[in-house]
């Protein structure tokens, strides 16, 4: 994976961004139309990341799941380099945020 700018990865087959709301990595595919600015980016249709949570979190000593499984969407879009999430979006985020910058956790290293 490679570094396309401060608020997006690039992989193979889809560029990659920081949810503010999910504190987690979320793909964007290729398949998806993109309006070329990749500072300001626009994607449509709109995104919707689906997951599964467990209410459980997880057993420290075995790192296994435990607990009642959960469906979780985040469902999004994203516009001029801002994302809005839309009202099904399970954290119940409403607002219209810029993309943040990656984490330097997750940023690659440059030269």
């Amino acid at each position: 994976m490679s570094q396309a700018s401060a608020v997006m990865r690039r992989r193979e087959t889809a560029f990659f961004h920081s949810c503010p709301a999910c504190e987690d990595m979320h793909s964007l595919p290729f398949s998806r139309t993109f309006g070329g600015n990749i500072e300001r980016s626009t994607f449509s249709p709109s995104f919707e990341q689906s997951f599964v949570h467990l209410t459980g979190g997880v057993d420290e000593v075995t790192n296994c799941g435990r607990g009642e499984r959960q469906r979780r969407i985040c469902h999004y879009i994203v516009t001029g380099g801002r994302i809005n999430f839309c009202s099904n979006t399970f954290h119940r985020r409403r607002d219209t945020v810029d993309m943040p910058f990656i984490p330097d956790h997750l940023t690659d290293l440059l030269d």
